[in-house]
Formats: C-alpha cells, sequence, structure tokens
C-alpha cells in the first residue's frame, strides 16, 4: 500500500496515525495511506504530538521546527506540513511504498 503525499506551499503535507503510549518511537508502516508512528509518549498536553514530530524530524532529516502539526491536534489521525521536502524526497526516505 502506498503513502498519500500531497505538495503544498513550501513542503508536503503527510497524513499520519500516531499511536501513543506504545513501548518504542519508530515509524510502523503504512495504513489506510497513512504513515503509521507509534510513540512512548502519553496522549495529553501534547506529549504525544511533540513525540511524533521528533520521530518525523529523525525519519526526514529536517530540523523539527520545519514539521508543523496543521490537523488532528487530539485525534489519532494527523495531519503535518513537513517543510523543505519534496513528496518525492519523502518518498524515498521511507521503507515504505
Amino acid at each position: 500500500m502506498s503513502i498519500n503525499l500531497t505538495a503544498y506551499l513550501d513542503g508536503v503535507l503527510l497524513r499520519v496515525n500516531a499511536k501513543p503510549n506504545s513501548r518504542s518511537n519508530q515509524t510502523c508502516g503504512v495504513l489506510d495511506g497513512m504513515l503509521r508512528i507509534s510513540v512512548t509518549a502519553t496522549a495529553e498536553k501534547g506529549k504525544a504530538n511533540q513525540a511524533v514530530i521528533a520521530v518525523l524530524a529523525k525519519t526526514f532529516s529536517v530540523p523539527k521546527t520545519q514539521i508543523e502539526l496543521i490537523r488532528g491536534r487530539t485525534s489519532a489521525k494527523k495531519t503535518f506540513l513537513i517543510r523543505g521536502r519534496t513528496a518525492d524526497e519523502l518518498r524515498d526516505i521511507l521503507p515504505v511504498g
């Protein structure tokens, strides 16, 4: 299954399915066109969102300041804007289709 990436302004919109309270911080494949990310942080006071941003920053080799949560602050389904990368670059970096 492939991941849905959308060119947007100065970056790419990436949909994420986040799973807080997990055993590790990592990407876990693709589910319904969204990148699955598990984080050890709890889903309170934005801790899990910050942990997801940290995983995305490490995965795509960009500073955390280049990643912005656009939609889904309190939902497992989120949309992030990743600045400074193209959709093709993100696809090349991801270990999944």
